[in-house]
């Protein structure tokens, strides 16, 4: 390939390994370095139940909530497909509902 080209040709970051950090360092380890590098200031998430939660701190809050309530939360990505600078991932959640979220009593099922 010509050098020149590929000079004028911006590269578009590794979506895919991002997401694959997000779930594995953010989600199954709770890695709060990982909460800190991934995720903006000032981020708006629509997560579980119709939750939203608008920057880092109630992210952070949220993210605590999940873990009080599935201690052994853990999700397996199926599949990622990504495009240009979109990606989607299908995930697999398991988790034991020891503690309460969004209002519902942990009820001890996996």
């Amino acid at each position: 390939m010509n050098h020149n080209i590929r000079a004028r040709i911006p590269l578009l970051p590794d979506y895919k390994s991002l997401i694959r950090r997000y779930y594995s360092e953010l989600w199954n380890a709770w890695s709060t370095t990982a909460l800190q590098e991934l995720i903006s200031p000032n981020i708006v998430f629509r997560g579980s139940i119709g939750t939203a939660v608008h920057g880092i701190e109630e992210f952070k809050q949220y993210v605590n909530r999940i873990r009080a309530a599935f201690p052994d939360f853990h999700n397996h990505i199926e599949e990622i497909i990504g495009e240009g600078d979109k990606i989607v991932a299908r995930l697999t959640y398991t988790g034991t509902h020891r503690g309460e979220l969004f209002g519902f009593s942990g009820t001890g099922l996996e």
